[in-house]
C-alpha cells in the first residue's frame, strides 16, 4: 500500500501528518507507520484508531498471533494499533534501510493530554482578562495618542509664538539700534557746534584785547608828547 493510499484512507483525521513505510533487502514489507501531530488531538486521534482497530479483532493482539492478511474478496486485510517504543526501535534497526531513522520521544498520556487541557482550560479562564487587557491597551493607546496631538498642537502654537517674538525682537533692537546711532550723530553735532562757537568767542575775545592794548599804547606815547 502506498504512501497516498493510507493517506486517502485516514483523510479524514487531520492529525496524520507524515506515513513511514517499513522495508527490508526484498524490497517494501507491508507494514508501516502513521505520524500524528504532536498536539493533544494528535494523541487522542492515535488512540481512538487503536481503539477501533481493537474493537474490529485487527489491533495488535490478532497480528501478534495469527493474522489474516487477505480477505475473501482477495482484499489485504488492514491491521493496526498504538506503536510503542520497542516498535519504533524495530523500525530503526531492521526495517530503515537507506532510510532516515525515526527520531522520537517518551511522553506519558498525563504530560500529552492532560496538563495540555489542563493548561488550555486555564488558558481560556485566562481569554476574558486577556480581551480586557487588550482593550485596556488599545484605549491607553488612544489617549495616548490623542494627548500627543494635543502636546504636538501646543508645541506647534509655542513654537509659532516664539518665532513671533524673536522676529518682534531682532525689529526693536534694529529701531533701537538706529535711534541709538540718530542720537549719537545729534550728540556728535551738537558738541561741534559748540567747540565752533567757543572757538570764535575766543578769537573774538584775543583781537578786543590786542585792540585795547594797542589803543592803551597810542594813548600813553600822547601824553608822553604833551
Amino acid at each position: 500500500m502506498t504512501t497516498q493510499q493510507l493517506l486517502d484512507m485516514f483523510s479524514t483525521d487531520d492529525a496524520v501528518v507524515k506515513v513511514q513505510h517499513f522495508y527490508n533487502s526484498n524490497g517494501h514489507c507491508g507494514r508501516g507507520i502513521l505520524i500524528f501531530e504532536s498536539s493533544p488531538r494528535g494523541y487522542l486521534e492515535a488512540k481512538l484508531l487503536h481503539m477501533h482497530f481493537a474493537e474490529e479483532g485487527t489491533g495488535r493482539n490478532a497480528w501478534n498471533s495469527r493474522p489474516v492478511y487477505f480477505l475473501p474478496s482477495g482484499e489485504r486485510q488492514l491491521y493496526g494499533y498504538m506503536a510503542v517504543k520497542e516498535d519504533v526501535d524495530t523500525f530503526n534497526q531492521y526495517y530503515s534501510k537507506g532510510k532516515p531513522k525515526l527520531k522520537y520521544e517518551m511522553r506519558s498520556y498525563q504530560e500529552m493530554v492532560v496538563n495540555r487541557i489542563r493548561q488550555m482550560c486555564k488558558d481560556n479562564l485566562q481569554l476574558p482578562w486577556l480581551q480586557n487587557r487588550v482593550v485596556e491597551q488599545q484605549n491607553h493607546a488612544k489617549d495616548l495618542e490623542e494627548s500627543n496631538g494635543m502636546l504636538k498642537v501646543k508645541l506647534n502654537n509655542v513654537t509659532r509664538d516664539m518665532e513671533i517674538l524673536r522676529r518682534k525682537a531682532k525689529q526693536q533692537h534694529e529701531q533701537d539700534t538706529e535711534e541709538m546711532e540718530s542720537l549719537e550723530q545729534f550728540y556728535k553735532d551738537q558738541i561741534k557746534t559748540i567747540l565752533e562757537a567757543r572757538k570764535e568767542n575766543d578769537g573774538d575775545f584775543e583781537n578786543t584785547q590786542q585792540k585795547e592794548v594797542q589803543e592803551n599804547a597810542e594813548q600813553s606815547n600822547a601824553n608822553s608828547s604833551n
